[in-house]
């Protein structure tokens, strides 16, 4: 669908797939929509959910035996790398976890460019951020396309047409590439417009895959289900529509649930590592 042009919402609902997201190699579910939910490890840029690395500390944390001769989630699944050995994945210092993407970027290693991206964007550092999401975008980097045109909508390399123009094309990229976070961004922009029926497909499509308000972290306190729950009242959705967007986002949320992931949401380390959080 052409992001420009209004379509009728059911034109699209009953052909529409959830697109599956990357999954924990851990687990082997899919990987958490909130990014303070998955971490990357600074070794390889090895992805897991934060429940499977909280309980494979815990289990080292009973054994510190096990924990002094690196085993569990001190040795990297993937590479088996040991240069964060001893340190806990929940606490590593900025610094260390810096030095080590900082590495894998030099090798044009397209994540950790846009986990440089992230962190930088976090320290409300959005110039540099946007520097090394540029980077990973020539890298074919789905997710520093939505973050990049994401910044460009909200005028921080300043408000024109161009840039709006280009921010709507990054966002679509991200989209297309499988990133659905693009469909959170551009719902929002077009009813921030009071672009209604444009807006409500792509916020249906986000809330399908299972966004809610915890996992937008790019916008806070924007709710979609409120968003088509008032739609549907004012006439805007079908009862079928509705309905629909309902059952697919319970349904996403239940592939996206494990007892280790609400362990970790429990457990409030949100704080810990806001600046390496990955979207």
């Amino acid at each position: 669908m052409n992001i420009t042009e209004p379509a009728s919402t059911s034109s699209w609902l009953s052909k529409w797939e959830r697109p599956k997201r990357d999954e924990c190699p851990i687990c082997l579910l899919e990987l958490p929509l909130n990014p303070f939910h998955i971490l990357v490890r600074p070794c390889c840029c090895f992805i897991q959910c934060m429940g499977c690395i909280l309980k494979s500390e815990s289990v080292i944390s009973r054994d510190l035996s096990d924990a002094s001769g690196g085993g569990g989630a001190y040795i990297c699944p993937q590479c088996k790398s040991t240069d964060f050995s001893g340190d806990s994945l929940l606490v590593i210092t900025h610094d260390k976890y810096i030095s080590g993407i900082r590495k894998l970027a030099t090798g044009q290693n397209a994540l950790a460019l846009y986990q440089l991206g992230c962190v930088c964007c976090a320290g409300n550092n959005i110039r540099e951020g946007m520097e090394w999401y540029y980077k990973a975008v020539e890298l074919n980097n789905c997710h520093a396309s939505t973050m990049l045109g994401l910044y460009l909508l909200k005028g921080d390399y300043g408000v024109d047409e161009d840039n709006t123009k280009n921010g709507l094309m990054l966002v679509d990229q991200g989209i297309q590439e499988g990133d659905p976070l693009g469909w959170v961004v551009l719902g929002k922009f077009h009813w921030g417009a009071n672009n209604k029926m444009l807006a409500l497909p792509h916020l249906m499509k986000a809330f399908m895959c299972g966004y809610t308000p915890e996992s937008i972290w790019v916008f806070r306190d924007f709710n979609i289900g409120m968003i088509l729950l008032e739609s549907f009242r004012d006439g805007l959705l079908t009862k079928e529509e509705y309905g629909t967007a309902l059952r697919a986002h319970q349904q996403a949320l239940e592939g996206l649930d494990s007892e280790e992931r609400q362990n970790y949401q429990a457990r409030d380390f949100s704080s810990l590592y806001t600046w390496m959080s990955l979207v």
